[in-house]
């Protein structure tokens, strides 16, 4: 694969859209009908809008130097009601694609970053294994209207942060707690759905030739030490399970030999499975990284006293992001880093941060050509 200069959107972050399963997660009201899902009452409304504003968006993509463009395509804007093709937002990804490429911008598209109808939500989203049917239908729709335009296709984003977030922590729709058996099934899922996409595109006219691949947060959780052997052993024991369910090495581990093994409390929980195919297919694999979190024993963010701390309460930390790329570079497939930042209103950490983070990729380069 070429080398890509990135820029990245969700179109529901940029957007919105009133048929997905986020804008109604937003609009539920908790306890009684008195706290809102999202605590200042925020709501994503038109947000910039892309959807309306995709030339000019472009065209500063263009501006800025690059040279490709990953965006997503939402299930709900095609298929708001189940059966139900939305002609218009065809049409409208495929001005947006035919503006991607007039701005000579390599198009990326991912086909699940995080959303999907209210409808399929409703039916138990990816909770159900005779829901994969479902995503394949929306995924031979995609292909089918878009693969001539697209070479570059990810299945999910961050489908360890879909469920984490989703089922362990509840700040993602479906809003569940602690569910942490569910969330294995979860992952099982999409993972299923990535194999399971991935061939199908294949089959299709022109498959051969798409790239596809998927895209995984890497963040490592780490435990802040205290003062008392108790809290020690606690702080270790919270970054232990994040880290698993947060998926780091757990989704490495299936993409690299088709095997896994969800074991977040020991036996409680566990959900195995071992692909069919043996190691799931992949032509590429994106790296998302951003920082490490540092847990103190309320399991909150926290830096250590030598660091700068972002907005976030996460540090620069170059050194997890060359660890990352060592193991994302063992998979022998090209890694694109997909997406990286740092949270810093005031960009009075932003320099520092970029120098350490690219400073960082040079470094890794050698083990990931």
């Amino acid at each position: 694969m070429p080398p890509l200069s990135n820029l990245d959107f969700k179109l529901y972050q940029n957007s919105g859209d009133i048929n997905s399963q986020w804008d109604h997660f937003v609009g539920r009201r908790w306890f009684y009908d008195t706290l809102p899902t999202i605590s200042n009452g925020d709501t994503i409304g038109k947000s910039c809008d892309f959807w309306n504003r995709f030339e000019e968006d472009l065209a500063l993509a263009r501006d800025i130097g690059s040279n490709s463009f990953r965006f997503s395509i939402e299930w709900s804007k095609l298929e708001p009601r189940q059966g139900e093709i939305d002609r218009q937002s065809v049409a409208r990804y495929h001005q947006i694609i035919s503006c991607i490429k007039r701005n000579g911008l390599e198009p990326l598209a991912t086909l699940h970053h995080f959303v999907h109808p209210q409808w399929f939500e409703e039916l138990g989203a990816f909770e159900k294994e005779e829901n994969v049917g479902l995503f394949l239908d929306y995924v031979r729709l995609a292909y089918k209207e878009f693969g001539p335009a697209i070479t570059h296709w990810c299945t999910f984003n961050e489908p360890g942060v879909y469920t984490f977030s989703g089922y362990c922590m509840g700040s993602f729709p479906p809003g569940k707690h602690f569910h942490f058996g569910l969330a294995g099934r979860v992952l099982k899922n999409l993972m299923i759905c990535h194999t399971e996409a991935y061939k199908l595109i294949k089959s299709m006219p022109g498959g051969e030739a798409a790239q596809v691949g998927i895209v995984h947060n890497y963040m490592p959780f780490e435990a802040r030490a205290g003062k008392w052997w108790l809290l020690i052993w606690w702080n270790r024991a919270l970054a232990a399970l994040c880290n698993h369910t947060w998926g780091n090495d757990t989704i490495l581990d299936f993409l690299g030999t088709g095997q896994l093994n969800w074991r977040p409390l020991g036996p409680i929980g566990r959900v195995s499975y071992s692909c069919p195919d043996g190691r799931p297919p992949l032509d590429w694999v994106g790296l998302n990284y951003y920082s490490r979190v540092v847990l103190d024993w309320k399991l909150t963010p926290t830096v250590y006293a030598y660091e700068k701390e972002s907005d976030l309460h996460q540090s620069i930390h170059p050194e997890g992001f060359y660890d990352a790329m060592r193991k994302f570079a063992r998979l022998k497939r090209p890694v694109y880093i997909t997406e990286t930042g740092i949270a810093d209103k005031s960009d009075k950490l932003r320099a520092e941060w970029g120098e350490a983070y690219f400073r960082a990729v040079s470094y890794s380069s050698a083990f990931t050509q």
